[in-house]
């Protein structure tokens, strides 16, 4: 069983991104995002035409999650978006794709990668603080969700940490899945 990250985004794969995010909207969409798959097919175009990546996420051939990361500076990078279909939820695989990420990130100079998101969005905390991360700041009224004021969290990850945490992982690996104890997807 493998975990793989590819680049770019294929674009015949929206329709199923748009359904990852739709399983739990209230930690993907604000008011301002796109209201359609074909308004998110253009965000992607146009991130990735701005210098982002945006990797497909796959378990073996099976697309489960994608992964938007830019680097700002020679030395900080920010994730813009990580999001896996419910179904691979709680199994490890988010762990291994974002740390993926992560040691692409550090391989390119990168010493610290931010990551922005919804303050109510626990699952995403968790993933990155499992990776090393560390909520920096707090940004209160950061958008407006169903014409609502909510606030953003942004979590930091540094290389040591990062490390740190693979040690920690390493010593205690029954935490997170390994691949080989994640059973089938869809079948």
């Amino acid at each position: 069983m493998s975990i793989t990250l590819t680049s770019p985004f294929p674009p015949e794969h929206v329709p199923l991104l748009w359904s990852w995010l739709h399983q739990f909207p209230q930690y993907n969409f604000d008011d301002s995002q796109p209201r359609d798959a074909q308004e998110l097919e253009a965000m992607i175009w146009w991130r990735q035409e701005d210098g982002e990546v945006i990797w497909e996420v796959k378990l073996d051939d099976l697309p489960v999650g994608a992964i938007g990361y830019k680097k700002l500076t020679p030395e900080e990078g920010l994730f813009r978006g990580i999001c896996f279909t419910s179904s691979v939820h709680g199994l490890g695989i988010a762990y291994y794709a974002v740390s993926q990420a992560l040691n692409i990130a550090f391989r390119d100079g990168t010493q610290v990668v931010k990551a922005e998101f919804f303050a109510h969005n626990y699952r995403i905390q968790k993933l990155l603080e499992k990776l090393g991360g560390t909520v920096s700041d707090y940004i209160t009224c950061g958008s407006i969700q169903n014409g609502k004021l909510i606030d953003w969290k942004v979590v930091e990850i540094t290389q040591l940490d990062y490390l740190r945490s693979y040690q920690e992982y390493l010593a205690n690996p029954q935490s997170i899945l390994s691949p080989e104890d994640i059973p089938a997807i869809g079948g």
